[in-house]
């Protein structure tokens, strides 16, 4: 993956994003935007976005991993993302023209998958998956909009309730129909669900397997050989280019 800082991008919006991109070296059409937990927060200057690589999750992966879709891993500097709910998704449609959005949160991140649902009906929003997270806002569940989902949740979590999470996914596909959102409690399993939601090995990896299924994408590949690294770049450097001459 080619990995670069990405500070203060605000993609026609009034918000600011700062984070991290994983870019595929294939062309894809598939983006995950990556939601962190409570305690990866860092500031608007990016100078701590390390963080986002400190639990097991596709960013901290994608290092040694090429995935068949571009990441956007968002770093907020306050307690929550709500500040910029309305316009995440357009701005991540601005920077990639994505045909498909995967939602990924964690912890607090989780929370805000589905309050971007509760804000968002784009259509290029097809897939959430939603680890150790809930929502605030299970009362619009009617107004999101209809989505596939898998969601990990420890039983032994003592941060966030399980049984609410599960409430919220029931209230969910009793709405929008069984089984949309597949729901994993994980006995005996705490906080940190993403040790079990996402595996180094591509083919351990069951959310991995979800989204790959679900939006019919390639393969995971090894990263390159050194060699190549001059040629893949040049490569990323013309599809960049190409995507920015066709918003001008």
């Amino acid at each position: 993956m080619i990995i670069r800082n990405v500070i203060n991008y605000t993609g026609g919006t009034p918000i600011s994003l700062t984070g991290r991109e994983y870019l595929s070296p294939d062309p894809t059409d598939t983006l995950v935007v990556a939601l962190h937990c409570d305690d990866m927060r860092g500031p608007a200057d990016g100078s701590q976005l390390d963080r986002l690589e400190t639990i097991d999750w596709w960013p901290k992966f994608a290092r040694n991993v090429v995935y068949p879709f571009n990441i956007f891993a968002a770093q907020v500097s306050g307690i929550t993302f709500h500040y910029l709910l309305k316009d995440i998704i357009k701005a991540m449609k601005t920077r990639y023209n994505p045909k498909n959005i995967v939602l990924l949160g964690c912890g607090r991140g989780g929370f805000d998958t589905y309050n971007i649902l509760s804000e968002n009906t784009d259509p290029e929003i097809k897939l959430v998956i939603n680890v150790s997270g809930g929502s605030d806002r299970s009362g619009s569940i009617s107004r999101w909009p209809k989505v596939k989902g898998l969601v990990w949740h420890g039983t032994s979590d003592p941060r966030y309730s399980v049984a609410s999470h599960q409430a919220i996914v029931n209230k969910y596909n009793s709405t929008h129909g069984a089984g949309r959102i597949k729901f994993n409690a994980l006995s005996g399993v705490g906080y940190e669900a993403w040790n079990v939601a996402f595996n180094p090995d591509p083919a351990k990896d069951q959310s991995l397997q979800f989204v790959i299924n679900e939006l019919n994408l390639g393969p995971v590949k090894p990263p390159p050989a050194n060699d190549d690294l001059a040629e893949l770049i040049n490569r990323i450097k013309t599809q960049l280019t190409e995507a920015l001459n066709a918003l001008q």
